[in-house]
């Protein structure tokens, strides 16, 4: 139960920060509306993953690596997991297997949205 208490709060913090951070990176790029609509995410992801790999290889407790890993940056963005499951599978010696992982995770996403996104066309017709 402590495990979960851990995630649940990091990840309140987490996505709080991402929406403060997003919502001041769109305010401060608002006279340019695709550099106000990209950066945000850009940064954000960007800045979670650099942070997730510092994290990574200093912290060995597994409820603060819980705390901060899962739950602050899972709730900041889950590209930072996505990062770390790459750093991961490549640490193995497998950087083709990595790469698959990249171009996979990243096709499956894009197709998913669009899916989920016409399949809530089709039930709103």
């Amino acid at each position: 139960m402590d495990k979960i208490l851990f995630v649940t709060l990091g990840g309140a913090l987490g996505a709080t920060f991402r929406y403060l951070l997003s919502t001041y990176l769109v305010n401060y790029f608002s006279n340019n509306h695709f550099i106000s609509f990209i950066t945000p995410i850009f940064i954000i992801n960007g800045l979670g993953c650099f942070i997730a790999g510092i994290i990574f290889s200093l912290i060995n407790e597994e409820n603060l690596k819980l705390f901060l890993l899962v739950g602050i940056l899972g709730g900041f963005t889950t590209f930072s997991s996505f990062g770390l499951e790459f750093l991961q599978i490549a640490k193995e010696k497998n950087l083709i297997l990595a790469f698959v992982y990249v171009v996979l995770t990243n096709i499956f996403a894009i197709i998913s949205v669009y899916i989920g996104y016409q399949c809530m066309q089709f039930t709103n017709t």
